[in-house]
């Protein structure tokens, strides 16, 4: 009787054993608890790289949204409304432009042709005239105005260091029609040049009427660009001034009040 418990216990032990243990043709043994084990401590190794990449993704999110924010209302205090009229008090054009010092205004020539006067609205809602142009650059398209008074509570935005790249992203702030600082995203295109004009960047970026004179910057709020024209068509293609072209038309301008300076003295 006891024999008979015995052997009972082992065939107990050994259907116990067959559980925890595949025996192998060639007489290795391998225990199924180890690859659970193992899988679980995958499973557990997948949830944390996942949780640690989600937490960068939405601290990176978090990041870009502040920057684009903050470029934004930049923007806004940069960039001001053109408004033109003409000798007999009737209003000609009106378009776009943006502050590069606190009393000097770029917008692009055709906004401010056959004007007689020349009004500049901010966007905090202050209106000032033109008390003259600067310099102007008929092929680049692209005029310096100079305020009568500088104004204070304004955003005064920088050239980039370097020419865009082709696919690099873009915001343009302008004031179209009935959208007054409106802001558009694209992508920089490719580099054309046009035979009576200098070099424009294509932007996917939309340009509507009223729009020429904004500025076309970078994810860093730097100027690639000046929103100058859009072409009607199958394409439907935008362009805008490169930042160069307005580089050097200070350049110009700066060497000639220099010689204008040396000559009073």
């Amino acid at each position: 009787m006891a024999n008979r418990r015995f052997l009972s216990l082992q065939r107990l032990e050994i259907s116990r054993n067959a559980q925890a243990f595949v025996v192998l043709r060639r007489g290795v043994r391998v225990s199924h608890r180890p690859r659970k084990i193992w899988s679980l401590w995958q499973s557990s190794l997948t949830v944390v790289v996942f949780l640690v990449a989600s937490s960068a993704l939405v601290a990176g999110q978090s990041r870009i949204q502040k920057n684009s924010n903050e470029t934004i209302a930049m923007l806004k205090r940069a960039v001001v409304i053109v408004r033109t009229v003409d000798r007999e008090g009737k209003p000609l054009l009106q378009g776009s432009g943006f502050f590069i010092s606190a009393d000097l205004i770029v917008t692009n020539m055709h906004v401010i042709k056959d004007a007689d006067l020349i009004q500049i609205e901010m966007f905090a809602g202050s209106v000032q005239e033109v008390q003259s142009v600067v310099a102007l650059n008929e092929k680049e398209d692209l005029a310096l105005l100079r305020l009568k008074e500088p104004e204070i509570n304004v955003a005064v935005l920088q050239l980039a260091d370097s020419a865009p790249v082709e696919g690099e992203p873009i915001l343009v702030m302008s004031n179209p029609r009935d959208h007054q600082w409106k802001l558009t995203q694209g992508r920089i295109g490719p580099t054309w040049q046009f035979k009576d004009t200098g070099k424009r960047i294509q932007i996917t970026a939309l340009i509507l009427p009223g729009s020429s004179g904004g500025p076309v910057v970078n994810q860093d709020g730097r100027l690639v660009g000046i929103a100058a024209m859009h072409m009607d068509g199958s394409d439907d293609l935008n362009f805008a001034v490169p930042a160069a072209s307005l580089r050097a038309l200070q350049a110009t301008t700066n060497l000639a009040f220099l010689r204008h300076s040396v000559s009073g003295q």
